[in-house]
């Protein structure tokens, strides 16, 4: 009998530290995109930026239910001897045919010196031939005017979307991966930015991206089933 209870005892003690193995990690699940460039001012030359620009969607374990977490690293390098660092300076949100999945979005963390607020949802220059015709929501852009003010190399910005009632994150991570799927992009979730000085000091290295494609899904294991404790 003895042993049976401190048998019971230790997985009870392995079930509570996988659980707080997950709550520790941050992550109840999290996807990351890279985006693709739509247009700019040197096309042929900027595409590759795409790669070092990642969206992250996910939940953690202090984020509210019915909140969903964007996150926004710009991983760019500076060009070799340039000082001018390229700036995420737009940002767009697209819901497609899901305008009943989000209630609202706001800004929830940013690095230093990352200064952006909401913006009125009008079409860019550089979205306006791209197909699907992009049609966004949520807007946010950096204020003041700078490049100092949009998320630079190393930095990132944190966007908080409220979900309407019933709605998840399953439902939103969905929408995303329907909206990078070229046949139904239309309907999906899209979200668009746009990057000042991609080439450092040259000019017309000004750029527009949007989600592209899933490059890493993270889903903590979940805790031992029921029925493996004697």
């Amino acid at each position: 009998m003895t042993t049976i209870m401190v048998e019971r005892f230790r997985c009870l003690v392995q079930a509570c530290a996988a659980t707080a193995a997950v709550m520790i990690a941050g992550i109840a699940k999290a996807d990351t995109y890279d985006l693709s460039m739509m247009t700019g001012g040197a096309q042929s030359s900027l595409s590759w930026a795409g790669k070092h620009l990642l969206l992250e969607v996910t939940q953690g374990p202090t984020t509210p239910i019915n909140t969903v977490l964007f996150k926004f690293t710009n991983q760019i390098p500076i060009p070799a001897g340039d000082t001018l660092p390229s700036s995420i300076a737009r940002i767009w949100i697209d819901t497609g045919a899901h305008g009943d999945l989000i209630t609202g979005v706001s800004i929830a963390q940013a690095s230093s010196g990352v200064s952006m607020v909401p913006g009125s949802s009008y079409t860019h220059p550089f979205f306006k031939w791209h197909k699907p015709v992009v049609t966004p929501e949520y807007n946010f852009t950096v204020v003041p005017e700078s490049n100092a003010a949009g998320i630079g190399p190393g930095e990132s910005l944190v966007l908080a979307a409220a979900l309407a009632s019933g709605k998840t994150l399953s439902d939103v991570l969905d929408a995303v991966d329907e909206g990078i799927v070229p046949a139904t992009a239309s309907q999906g979730l899209r979200v668009n930015v746009v990057v000042w000085h991609i080439l450092g000091s040259l000019p017309y290295d000004d750029a527009g991206f949007i989600t592209n494609a899933l490059i890493s899904e993270v889903t903590p294991p979940p805790p031992p089933p029921p029925g493996t404790c004697p």
